[in-house]
């Protein structure tokens, strides 16, 4: 029975809530407007119109509509035009490369963002443009108003409309373990709004302990699941197109891929998506031990009505591209789910142990107890066996002794 439960069950899940004690440090927040260049610089270096959204084609991604699709395929029949004229720009300022043109032509943090949290935040890029990862604080309280207020300001003056960018007003947030690297979470918020997320924690802690639990242990590491994947699925194509997407997280190669390069090159050298994807999801495990954090969020409109305040027109009117983000945890606990060993090598060998010897000192005693009987079964049949011969002799004797008294009388008469 030991050895049964050893094999079959060697992990027991425990589930339970954990005071987090004085304070809690809150996920880093990650900030992506919808908005991938500088259009007051891109129209100074005479990058316009169509040569503009060959440019934005830099950040693949498929359009939400059908007329950014058909758009897109409108472009992919003439980027060798455009290529030739984005060239003929990069030459005109002095041999400028494409790295250093798409570093410059991004919108700067401060444009966003107050100047003590630019100083903090630190850059990434995905497919909506560039991002801002703000570092995690610590929350010293339970519920709203201890947590991180973050004041976001859209200057949509100097945004440049693309044809494969998502036609959204506002921002995208994605909240990660701090330094850890992305996953799938998202969450979209309008301008003019104020946002509220309030925060639930819970943490995983896996045993790696194949082929029955798989994941990947490697401590404090800032390992991420998506950013393997990621890595995986393109390594091929970064190698024979010797340039790696723009959005990359961990890129393999130093150059960033034009449009052209994108759709001629790196899209076909990826081959079979079907495949590589679950080769690249069997390689790219899951981490064994991670912080998830579920939110609600709640949004209301910021209302200039609401102001009586006096206060100049414009900055009435910039509450409409303004957004306050509050997040915060409701409570400093979270939950830890926690597998662990159900019995370790020594606690094994010590229960069988002693299993072993109770068998063993049960059947010495068994045996002991069988001869025992064995003995008490033959002296009682022998006792019986004597008891009736001595029972059988009793009556010959005494009809022996009345028949000599019989004719013992008789003689007399």
């Amino acid at each position: 029975m030991i050895i049964v439960q050893f094999i079959e069950h060697p992990v027991v899940v425990s589930y339970f809530v954990k005071d987090a004690g004085q304070n809690l440090i809150l996920p880093d927040v990650i900030i992506c407007p919808f908005n991938r260049f500088n259009k007051t610089f891109l129209d100074e270096i005479n990058i316009t119109g169509d040569l503009a959204q060959y440019l934005e084609l830099t950040y693949p991604g498929p359009g939400q509509f059908p007329f950014q699709e058909r758009l897109v395929e409108e472009y992919e029949k003439k980027y060798d035009k455009y290529d030739d004229q984005l060239k003929e720009i990069l030459r005109k300022l002095g041999n400028m490369s494409f790295n250093e043109l798409m570093r410059k032509s991004a919108i700067d943090c401060s444009a966003f963002f107050q100047e003590e949290v630019c100083q903090k935040a630190t850059t990434l890029t995905t497919s909506t443009g560039k991002c801002f990862r703000i570092k995690g604080k610590n929350q010293s309280g339970d519920g709203y108003g201890y947590g991180h207020k973050i004041l976001i300001t859209l200057p949509k003056h100097l945004y440049n409309p693309g044809i494969n960018q998502m036609l959204n007003d506002g921002i995208l947030v994605k909240l990660t373990e701090p330094n850890h690297g992305l996953d799938h979470d998202i969450t979209f918020i309008p301008a003019g709004t104020h946002a509220i997320m309030p925060l639930s924690a819970t943490v995983y802690d896996f045993i790696d302990d194949p082929p029955r639990y798989s994941c990947f242990d490697k401590g404090d590491s800032n390992y991420s699941r998506l950013v393997c994947f990621e890595r995986c699925l393109t390594k091929t194509s970064e190698d024979i197109c010797n340039c790696s997407l723009i959005p990359a997280t961990n890129p393999g190669q130093m150059d960033i891929c034009t449009p052209k390069q994108i759709y001629n090159c790196f899209y076909p050298a990826v081959g079979s998506f079907e495949n590589s994807s679950i080769e690249c999801r069997n390689e790219c495990k899951s981490p064994c031990k991670y912080w998830k954090y579920s939110k609600t969020t709640s949004i209301i409109n910021l209302s200039p009505e609401q102001v009586s305040f006096p206060i100049s027109k414009d900055e009435i009117e910039a509450l409409k591209n303004t957004i306050l983000l509050e997040v915060f945890y409701t409570n400093l606990d979270y939950t830890l789910i926690k597998q662990m060993v159900a019995m370790t090598p020594t606690s094994f060998v010590a229960q069988l142990g002693g299993q072993m010897s109770l068998w063993i000192g049960g059947s010495l005693v068994s045996i002991v107890q069988f001869f025992i009987y064995l003995g008490g079964c033959g002296y009682a049949k022998l006792y019986r066996a004597i008891t009736r011969k001595r029972s059988r002799k009793k009556p010959e004797t005494n009809e022996t002794n009345n028949h000599s008294a019989f004719n013992s009388s008789g003689a007399q008469i």
